[in-house]
C-alpha cells in the first residue's frame, strides 16, 4: 500500500451492477503462503516463532496509523467502539436468537456496564488470525494481509485481545509452545507491546468476554440462517411429498419420483438434514477454521 503496510494492490473499482451483475474491484495477485494450522507443523522451529513475530508486527503497524493523516479519518464512526460492537452484536444475536443461553443474557447485561475506557483509534482490522494472511514464499515475511470486509476505526485493543484469544482456543490451546518455538501469550503481549510503544496489557478477561460474546453472536446468526434454508427446503419438500400423493408406485418410478440423485420419498428427511449439518459446518470451518 502507499502507507508502507502491506496489502494487494488494488487496481480499480466498478460500482455499476450491471457490468457483472454486482459492484467489484481487481486487485493484484499475491503470490506466497497461507498458513492454515497455527502450530506451523510445514516449518522448522525457528522459522515459527519467526512468522509469529512478523504477524504481530505487522498489527501493531496496522495500528500505528493516523487515520486523519492517510485519509481514512471517516472510516468508521465516533465514539466507543466496544460500546457499538456490544450494542451490534446484542441485536444480532437477539435477532438469531433460537434457544434461551443465561449466559449469554448475563454478557448481554455486564458487557455494556463495564465498558473500558477507549484510549486512542485506530484502522481495526476485525478478523485478524494467521489464515487471512499472506506470507512471502521463501521468508517469515507477510506479504499481504486479506479479509478486511469487517475493518473500520476502533480501539486497537479489540483488534489486539483477539489476536491473544487464539492461545486459549483450539490450535495453539494446549500445544507445546516451548517445542514448536512458538511465542507464548505472555510472549506475544511483550512483542506486540514493543513494537506498537505501549506499556503493559490491560486486564484481558473483559476483552477475552467481549471477544467470546462476539463468535457466538456471529453464530447465533449462521446458525438462524441454516434454519431458515433447512425449514424452506423441509416445506417444498414436504409440498413435493403430499403433490405424490394418489399415485401408485409404478407410476411414480416413471416419472423419476423415487429415483436419485435425490433418493427414496423416505429418504428425503434424513439426506436433508445432513445436507444442513454439512453446510453449518463448511460455514463454521470458513469462517472459524480453528474451531
Amino acid at each position: 500500500g502507499k502507507q508502507g503496510f502491506p496489502v494487494a494492490h488494488a487496481y480499480a473499482l466498478c460500482m455499476d451492477d450491471g457490468v457483472i451483475g454486482a459492484a467489484f474491484y481487481v486487485m493484484s495477485m499475491e503470490e506466497g503462503r497461507v498458513f492454515w494450522d497455527p502450530t506451523l507443523p510445514s516449518q522448522p522451529p525457528e522459522s515459527r516463532r519467526a512468522i509469529f513475530t512478523a504477524k504481530i508486527e505487522t498489527l501493531a503497524l496496522l495500528h500505528s496509523y493516523d487515520p486523519e493523516k492517510i485519509g481514512l479519518g471517516d472510516f468508521g464512526k465516533p465514539g466507543n467502539y466496544f460500546a457499538r460492537q456490544v450494542d451490534r452484536w446484542t441485536k444480532q444475536y437477539r435477532a438469531s436468537e433460537t434457544q434461551s443461553i443465561p449466559e449469554m443474557d448475563r454478557l448481554i447485561e455486564w458487557l455494556p456496564s463495564t465498558l473500558p475506557e477507549q484510549k486512542r483509534v485506530s484502522i481495526v482490522h476485525g478478523d485478524y488470525r494467521l489464515d487471512n494472511m499472506i506470507f512471502h514464499a521463501t521468508e517469515p515475511k507477510v506479504q499481504a494481509v486479506l479479509d478486511w470486509e469487517l475493518s473500520t476505526l476502533g480501539d486497537p485493543m479489540a483488534d489486539f485481545t483477539y489476536l491473544l484469544m487464539q492461545w486459549i482456543m483450539p490450535g495453539l490451546d494446549g500445544a507445546d509452545l516451548k517445542a514448536l518455538n512458538i511465542p507464548t501469550m505472555e510472549e506475544a503481549a511483550a512483542i506486540y507491546c514493543k513494537a506498537a510503544g505501549i506499556d503493559g496489557v490491560p486486564d484481558l478477561n473483559w476483552y477475552f468476554a467481549y471477544n467470546t460474546f462476539r463468535l457466538a453472536g456471529i453464530l447465533a446468526g449462521i446458525v438462524a440462517v441454516v434454519m431458515i434454508i433447512v425449514r424452506g427446503r423441509w416445506k417444498q419438500t414436504w409440498a413435493n411429498i403430499r403433490g405424490l400423493g394418489g399415485k401408485d408406485r409404478v407410476t411414480l418410478e416413471s416419472e423419476g419420483a423415487l429415483s436419485m440423485p435425490h433418493g427414496t420419498v423416505t429418504a428425503v428427511p434424513a439426506l436433508l438434514m445432513a445436507w444442513a449439518a454439512g453446510l453449518v459446518l463448511e460455514i463454521c470451518a470458513w469462517l472459524f477454521p480453528f474451531i
